[in-house]
Formats: structure tokens, C-alpha cells, sequence
């Protein structure tokens, strides 16, 4: 780089948050313009930069796993690029860790003629993230979605024919543990 006056780096580009179960990973792009000297490390902190909070990743990696967060709280996470004159500005993205979550509960099933009815409970915990919807499948089939605030589902079936239904709750996460009923013949 010669000729180029000589600076503190630009800031990161391109700072992601991956959010998973309780941490969140940030990861980042060099800053666009190069400077000299050459960046020594990487600078991160989910508390705003505040003595005793920042986090110092090498100049090669740009990855950082802040974990140890609870699921549903909203966190910042800032970084910043680093030389032997000093830090750049400060990039930051927000994001909240999340896990999918636990399955519906008490799930029970009904033959009536010609059907079955459906009746379960919410899970015991969201982990961070609502509920979009439950899934139900009848004998293996195809999953079909119902409403996040669903808690009974009724559909037709044969006379009969031997019913079981599987069932799941979906958050952002994903879907949960899948719930099996018992055998019922309408």
C-alpha cells in the first residue's frame, strides 16, 4: 500500500446475526476500503463497548458465538475492525436467539362417524419465538398447517379404518417434537 496515508480501518461490511439457542453468531466482511496498517483483530461487544465487555477476535477470523443469552431477548451486537493505530466505527445488527419449541401437550383424539376430533394444549414453552402454527398429519400423510392459536382440529376419515394423527407446533425456529395419539377407528 504504498503512497496510502495511514488510518484506522473503515468499518466491518455485511455484519450478520445467526440466531439459535441462546447465542447468536455474528459474522462480517473486511472493510471495504484497506488501510495501513493492515487490520491486527476484530473488536466485539453485545454491552455497547463498556470496560470490561469487549471480546477480541484475530484479524483472520469473521466469526464471533456470543452465547450464554436468553432465548426471547433482544440483543446488539457491535464490531469493530482494528490496527496498530487504533479501532474503526462501530457496525451493529440486533437479533433475538430463539429454539424451536417444546412439543403440544395432552394431545388426545376422538373417533366420531365418519371423523375424528382433535383437542391438544399449547406447549409448556415458546423458547423465544411464537408460535406460527401447529401441523397435523393423519396416518403418516401429508402435514397440513393449522392456526398458531388452534387447539382443536377435526377432519373426516373412514368408517372403519384405524386413525392415528401426529401432531407439531412451528415456531421461526422450526417444528418441535412430534406428538403421536392413540389408535382410534371411527
Amino acid at each position: 500500500w504504498t503512497g496510502q496515508p495511514s488510518r484506522i480501518p473503515d468499518a466491518v461490511t455485511e455484519l450478520e446475526l445467526a440466531e439459535a439457542d441462546r447465542t447468536l453468531t455474528a459474522s462480517w466482511a473486511v472493510p471495504n476500503v484497506p488501510t495501513a496498517p493492515a487490520i491486527t483483530h476484530y473488536e466485539w461487544s453485545r454491552q455497547a463497548f463498556t470496560p470490561g465487555t469487549v471480546n477480541r477476535v484475530e484479524a483472520g477470523d469473521l466469526t464471533a458465538l456470543a452465547s450464554g443469552l436468553s432465548n426471547g431477548t433482544t440483543y446488539t451486537i457491535g464490531v469493530r475492525a482494528c490496527n496498530a493505530l487504533g479501532c474503526g466505527a462501530i457496525s451493529a445488527q440486533t437479533a433475538t436467539p430463539a429454539a424451536v419449541p417444546t412439543p403440544p401437550r395432552n394431545l388426545a383424539i376422538a373417533a366420531r362417524d365418519e371423523g375424528i376430533d382433535l383437542v391438544w394444549q399449547a406447549p409448556l414453552a415458546t423458547n423465544g419465538a411464537s408460535i406460527v402454527s401447529y401441523e397435523i398429519s393423519i396416518n403418516d400423510g401429508e402435514w397440513v398447517a393449522v392456526g398458531s392459536a388452534a387447539t382443536t382440529w377435526s377432519t373426516s376419515a373412514i368408517n372403519g379404518a384405524a386413525v392415528i394423527a401426529r401432531i407439531r407446533a412451528i415456531n421461526r425456529m422450526g417444528p418441535s417434537a412430534v406428538v403421536t395419539s392413540n389408535s382410534v377407528v371411527p
